[in-house]
């Protein structure tokens, strides 16, 4: 697969990919995700130990969100990139006394995460040609009167 090829399948507008086990993964892992981001912020007061526990216990389901999304061929697999990478991001930031960059980093995760899930479109999954949408039956009932309205049923 060339270089042009993958620009032009992440560039182009995604369909419909989004649903069923994925969209839950999904709006867990923002969910989760924006938890850390409250529980960073100076305000909190959450100390400096907990807040690396929890990071480093989310970053270890994100992990194995991502494992499942590989070994099972279920698509859980933006979920774990989600949660991997966005709370060691946070962590790396918030040790090195950045918490607000890191807060930035998680809210723009967050931001990404919220609009797949509302759209129900995924360039990550239109780039590995991955759907998890499932056709509403009411669609697949209307294809399927269509179909028998064509002669011989639809068949040659």
């Amino acid at each position: 697969m060339s270089v042009a090829t993958v620009l032009k399948r992440f560039t182009a507008p995604p369909p419909l990919n989004v649903g069923g086990g994925d969209l839950l993964t999904r709006m867990l892992a923002t969910l989760g995700l924006l938890v850390l981001v409250v529980m960073t912020a100076p305000q909190a007061k959450v100390p400096y130990p907990v807040l690396k526990i929890s990071l480093l216990i989310v970053a270890e389901l994100g992990l194995v969100s991502m494992m499942l999304g590989l070994f099972l061929r279920s698509k859980t697999y933006f979920a774990g990139l989600q949660l991997f990478f966005g709370s060691l991001g946070i962590l790396w930031l918030a040790s090195r006394q950045m918490p607000w960059v890191g807060i930035a980093v998680g809210l723009l995760l967050v931001v990404v995460g919220v609009s797949e899930i509302v759209a129900r479109r995924s360039r990550l999954n239109a780039l590995f040609e991955l759907s998890s949408w499932h056709v509403p039956l009411e669609e697949v009932a209307a294809a399927g009167a269509a179909l028998e309205a064509l002669p011989n049923g639809g068949t040659k």
